[in-house]
């Protein structure tokens, strides 16, 4: 069905809603609750029109500047700090979701324009880095870049638990000496991030990196807000 046959149940032709949602300045989230409204505007919003907006769109063929990337919405104040992605939610009006089992996760890539390789850099104070890259040139999706983030956090640090001076605390036969991952340095140190964009490289990758949140950020990530 394409937007020239479908109607929606308020009784106006699709080219008409096209009009009305693109001249009304709506973001991210505002599509996303009206394609909620009902079954007609759930597929007028997956249509093609709305594919920029909604950052399903496949990488340019030119690699765009730095001040025409944006990072996707659902990404601002989400604490990427998890040993899985099944970790990593996002409160909505109804209930806590985790983002890779939301459809989003899946269709939706991490920046607009999209782009095919995502830096990840400056993890822990080793500053460990990776990257995800599709040689196919598809974008790199929200549900991809979660994946490797775990993977980045999950490295081993330099930290050696327990401390030698540490030894003395356990009773019988202290524990062997391990390295600790990333994530339970950070962890330890009650750390809580999320992800920004530093800048995009002349062929197009996007580089981010952790930013530590502050206490007002988390309590943005945990409190209810809009629904999808």
């Amino acid at each position: 069905m394409t937007p020239n046959t479908l109607e929606t149940n308020i009784n106006l032709p699709s080219e008409v809603w096209l009009n009305v949602l693109s001249d009304s300045e709506l973001e991210y989230f505002d599509l996303k609750r009206v394609q909620r409204v009902s079954k007609s505007f759930d597929r007028l919003i997956k249509t093609p029109f709305f594919d920029p907006l909604l950052f399903r769109s496949q990488p340019p063929s030119t690699p765009p500047d730095d001040d025409e990337t944006e990072l996707h919405p659902i990404l601002f104040d989400l604490d990427i700090l998890a040993m899985s992605p099944s970790y990593i939610t996002i409160r909505t009006q109804r209930r806590q979701h985790v983002v890779q089992q939301l459809e989003l996760s899946r269709t939706e890539m991490v920046t607009y324009p999209s782009t095919s390789r995502v830096w990840l850099k400056d993890f822990g104070s080793e500053a460990l880095e990776s990257s995800v890259h599709n040689p196919d040139g598809s974008g790199v999706t929200i549900s991809q870049l979660l994946d490797a983030v775990v993977d980045l956090w999950g490295e081993e640090s330099e930290e050696v638990w327990p401390q030698p001076y540490e030894m003395g605390d356990f009773d019988g036969r202290p524990p062997t000496p391990r390295q600790l991952s990333l994530y339970e340095v950070e962890t330890n140190s009650g750390g809580s991030y999320e992800l920004v964009l530093d800048e995009v490289d002349h062929q197009g990758a996007v580089v981010l990196s952790p930013c530590s949140m502050s206490s007002g950020a988390r309590a943005k990530a945990t409190a209810p807000g809009p629904g999808y």
